[in-house]
């Protein structure tokens, strides 16, 4: 067992299906935990890939020379006595008696111990609450006299069952591993290995609340999706078509079901077709013995507001079809994940929680497209249309609705208000969604000739339009006409100067503008809301700002209003980028995640929260999903928009290599734009990869121009680096650090150890690498990712790397020789090259270098 070392590369023999970082992360825990004399009880659902991972350890312990005793209980044999020590070939001639008298019994116990006796042995039972009580009673007698580890696996929490708690009492000293669903980045990244391709994020979300994360359930559910055609290939995506639930998922459901009665399956029957309810509720409707039992065999679950459900979600689908509810809407839809409490927090707002959030909501407007299409019907008219598209796109229609309803209803102008934003929301959808600004503002600007008074409303879109779409519009379309005395034109154009102002990097004046502005309309007060998060993050309070979006977040999902939450996601999220906050930023994420097809009137923050996530899961060293992000992202706004972020270019950050001047070309095409907050962000990037000094003035003399601590900061970062100024980089690491938090200033001092190598300053180039390291401590998570400069930078063979690796871990010369097949003289010119390339002298040396960013 002591040779099953945490570096083994065994992780390539796993099926591509389950490459999933909880499936290797729990055998590597059991093997750690086998190979020091604990033994370990494997809990988990069917489809929680608890097999697996058994067989996996199975599969290594023997790769090691490991002995190994594997044996399974049967529910169909557990009356038979010895049948699961027979069926192992522990007994010999596989001889059991069905009252087996002391002469057997011994004659088992004798050839159980025999095997056990054998050096390196470890016992793996699965199923082991089925065994047999006979050959539970040897292993139990055996083990009080040897002491060998075992492995056993199991149902989730059925301590109850006199077998296998004999078996745990004698397992000691042991620890219990449990395999709980997956997070969504693990079902997105199990899904699209599934399909070879990459799925629409929409569709992963229906996935992830169905399955309930479970590895088994995710893998039926995509392959019945994809015989059946929900889920369907468009566009290089795989999307889908319909709703993934089907009958064909019944047969890999039932095994839930197994070993319960007819009473207590009826009441869980009962409680799948209550859907999430208290509790107290539970108890009143099939009793506290049942809810107690059901709860701890884990086919209940309860949520953190204290709901109770059924889990997982598809298994709930099936019993509440089953008990006769398949015309109920509300039990169709997969939203027994539990229901959204807002004062939970959204630190701990994923998997189920986020879930209850996104399905909730989306049965809300459902119900209310219901209600207005009804209304629509009667009179199709802008005023009852205006309802319907809003229910439409915040109940995650499909666009062919959209489109009816736009074409469709008739522009009459009894109500020129309505009709009026009924023509800004069909121009905001065409040049959004359809991608055709041009077309988008000859709509508008044929209604402002039709209808002159509108012009207040006409210009405040278009300027809207333009600004995300395309640049920072001119300041004379930001100003309310002479002719207008429209208060609410008045707070529109306002919303457009200030969105503009963010763009420009004029924060200060954006916040003078913010200052005592309380729109009355609905459009002007969310977008103020997203704005005064937005100028703090850019400004110089990303705390204030994160937690100013959080709290509206919290607010508009708590109003089940989805529209809305896109915008303060992605604030919340630049900020948490800037900050480190990197776990945080992933529950924001997850929940926009979940409802990326809401709300097509705010794609262009759907797009640049995408982009920022898939920027940091880079940083952190989650290529793959940096990957896919980077797609869905793309797949929302092929173009670049007007802050952080909001850029196309961005994928190729994930990519292992990117055209010369790529990024600089955006920087410049941004600048083109009037975009000067992106483009000094993307700039940063850009000086980071190819620090090109004749590239940088403008950007330099815009960023150190305007009015934002960060902007005018990281200006200074970016002529520092394109200057190769050593000396000058130390005091802007420190004002990185005062404004703008840890994470910037490891970025600086990584790019400054970069610089000293160069220079030549072996010294003082690892010291620098060394601090930066740690002063990514202060984050939430560690950014292995960006230390991957300095590794490129070193360039170690894969030879010299292996033994680096082995001369760390304090073996000789020789014992590397042995290990890797090559002389004695081969390791030291291969240790003699590696510490030429990074700047030692001997092991003592290595020794910090290695255990920290190499």
């Amino acid at each position: 067992i002591q040779r099953l070392r945490p570096a083994d590369n065994w992780r390539e023999d796993i099926p591509s299906f389950s490459m999933i970082s909880v499936i290797a992360d729990r055998v590597d825990e059991c093997l750690k935990n086998l190979r020091n004399g604990f033994s370990v009880h494997l809990i988990g659902l069917p489809g929680s890939g608890r097999s697996q991972v058994f067989r996996l350890v199975a599969e290594k312990l023997s790769l090691a020379g490991v002995g190994i005793i594997w044996m399974r209980g049967s529910r169909l044999l557990a009356q038979r006595p010895l049948s699961s020590l027979a069926l192992a070939g522990v007994l010999a001639g596989g001889q059991t008696a069905a009252a087996p008298g002391d002469t057997l019994l011994k004659q088992a116990v004798d050839a159980f111990e025999a095997r056990v006796k054998r050096p390196y042995t470890v016992l793996l039972v699965d199923d082991a609450a089925d065994l047999d009580w006979a050959s539970a009673g040897i292993i139990a007698t055996v083990r009080s006299k040897r002491d060998f580890p075992i492995l056993m696996a199991s149902p989730p929490s059925i301590y109850h069952d006199e077998v296998l708690g004999e078996l745990l009492v004698t397992a000691q000293p042991g620890v219990e591993i449990a395999l709980d669903g997956l997070l969504l980045e693990q079902v997105y990244h199990l899904a699209n290995t599934l399909l070879d391709g990459v799925l629409e994020s929409s569709a992963t979300s229906q996935i992830a609340t169905l399955s309930g994360g479970l590895p088994g359930l995710v893998q039926a559910i995509v392959a019945v999706g994809r015989r059946t055609g929900r889920l369907a290939l468009h566009d290089g995506m795989w999307r889908a078509t319909s709703g993934l639930w089907d009958e064909q998922l019944g047969s890999v459901l039932r095994p839930f079901l197994t070993g319960l009665d007819q009473n207590e399956i009826d009441s869980l029957t009962q409680l799948a077709c209550s859907g999430p309810i208290m509790s107290l509720q539970a108890e009143e409707l099939v009793g506290p013995a049942m809810v107690r039992k059901l709860t701890q065999i884990g086919l209940l679950r309860f949520e953190q507001g204290g709901e109770i459900s059924v889990f997982p979600p598809a298994l709930a689908e099936l019993l509440r079809r089953a008990g006769g509810l398949a015309d109920n809407p509300h039990c169709l839809a997969p939203s027994s994940a539990g229901t959204f409490e807002p004062d939970r927090g959204l630190g701990v707002l994923v998997g189920l929680d986020a879930a209850a959030f996104a399905n909730q909501a989306c049965l809300y407007w459902q119900e209310k497209i219901a209600e207005c299409l009804a209304e629509w019907n009667q009179n199709r008219v802008p005023a009852t249309a205006l309802p319907l598209l809003v229910a439409l796109r915040s109940g995650a229609a499909d666009s062919e609705k959209t489109n009816m309803v736009l074409t469709e209803t008739e522009r009459i102008a009894d109500d020129l208000l309505a009709l009026t934003n009924f023509v800004t929301l069909s121009a905001t959808y065409r040049a959004t969604w359809g991608q055709d600004l041009a077309g988008a503002l000859a709509e508008l600007h044929q209604h402002e000739q039709d209808f002159p008074e509108s012009v207040g409303y006409i210009r405040a879109c278009e300027a809207h339009l333009i600004l995300i779409c395309e640049r920072v519009p001119h300041s004379t379309l930001l100003e309310l006409p002479i002719a207008s005395e429209d208060p609410l034109a008045e707070e529109l154009l306002r919303v457009a100067r200030i969105e503009a102002m963010l763009a420009c990097g004029e924060m200060v004046s954006a916040a003078e503008l913010l200052a005592d502005f309380h729109p009355s309309g609905e459009r002007a007060a969310s977008a103020t809301q997203v704005f005064n998060g937005l100028v703090r993050v850019l400004g110089d309070d990303a705390d204030g700002g994160v937690e100013w979006a959080l709290t509206h977040l919290r607010d508009a999902m708590e109003r089940l209003e989805p529209t809305i939450v896109a915008g303060h996601a992605y604030v919340a999220a630049l900020g948490m980028a800037v900050l480190g906050r990197f776990s945080e930023l992933d529950s924001v994420v997850e929940i926009a995640f979940r409802l990326v097809n809401t709300n097509s009137f705010q794609s262009h923050y759907q797009t640049g929260l995408f982009l920022l996530a898939s920027t940091v899961a880079a940083w952190e060293g989650r290529t793959d999903y940096a990957r896919s992000l980077a797609v869905q992202a793309i797949s929302l706004i092929p173009g670049n928009g007007p802050f952080p972020g909001m850029l196309a270019a961005l994928q190729v950050l994930s990519q292992p290599t990117i055209a010369a001047g790529h990024l600089w070309d955006q920087v410049d095409d941004l600048l083109d734009r009037g975009y000067v907050t992106s483009a000094v962000y993307l700039a940063v990037m850009a000086v980071e990869l190819e620090p090109e000094a004749a590239r940088v003035a403008t950007v330099v003399e815009r960023g150190a121009g305007a009015q934002s601590r960060v902007l005018q900061a990281m200006s200074r970062y970016i002529a520092s680096v394109a200057a190769d100024d050593v000396d000058q980089l130390v005091h802007v690491i420190d004002e990185l650090r005062e404004v703008c938090g840890p994470l910037e200033a490891m970025r600086a001092g990584i790019t400054r150890a970069l610089m000293l190598r160069d220079a030549g300053d072996s010294e003082g180039w690892l010291e620098q690498a060394e601090a930066a390291w740690h002063e990514g401590k202060g984050l939430g998570r560690h950014c292995g990712g960006l230390f991957a400069r300095l590794i490129e930078r070193v360039d170690l063979t894969p030879r010299e790397a292996e033994a680096v690796g082995f001369a760390a871990q304090g073996r000789s010369a020789s014992e590397i020789a042995s290990t890797i097949g090559v002389t004695n003289r081969t390791v030291e010119a291969h240790l003699l090259a590696a510490y030429r390339k990074i700047g030692v002298r001997s092991r003592q040396e290595l020794q910090p270098v290695i255990s920290t960013w190499l």
